[in-house]
């Protein structure tokens, strides 16, 4: 039974010892984040849900560019272009930063409307990398690091 186990099958309720596990990972990913982060770094988060974004250009080399954030420090310091896979060049941007990421899944934990699906974490730097949420009745959407890099 999902409930004995502390998870929920999508759509279903998670119970709150569910929710401690996941706000405890979340806060040992955090604490990994904070003593490995680089001062810099460039990244692309997606929304990988119902949104659709068109886009007929610019190309460089028959690819898509599309902007990522570069941050120093916790700052967007500025948006530059590069190649997006055309897997995702239909997905939305979102302006997010990492810490954005962990806002965001802490949110969801705390709503006890809201299904999340177990988080994937960046091995080398903890922050999430990706993750499907679900509120209430609606329709869910995922989000997606897309590309990350520390920045010099």
């Amino acid at each position: 039974d999902a409930a004995i186990l502390g998870v929920a099958s999508p759509g279903g309720r998670m119970p709150p010892t569910g929710r401690r596990r996941m706000l405890d990972s979340l806060d040992a990913r955090r604490r990994v984040w904070d003593q490995r982060r680089p001062r810099g770094y460039v990244i692309r988060v997606l929304s990988i849900s119902d949104c659709m974004e068109i886009r007929t250009g610019p190309r460089a080399g028959g690819e898509l560019l599309r902007s990522r954030l570069v941050v120093r420090d916790t700052s967007i310091v500025r948006r530059e272009l590069a190649p997006i896979p055309a897997a995702y060049e239909q997905r939305c941007s979102l302006a997010w930063r990492v810490d954005d990421l962990f806002t965001d899944v802490r949110r969801a934990i705390a709503d006890t409307r809201a299904y999340i699906t177990p988080v994937e974490y960046d091995p080398a730097y903890g922050f999430p990398r990706a993750y499907w949420l679900t509120r209430g009745y609606g329709r869910g959407g995922g989000v997606l690091v897309e590309s990350f890099a520390p920045a010099p």
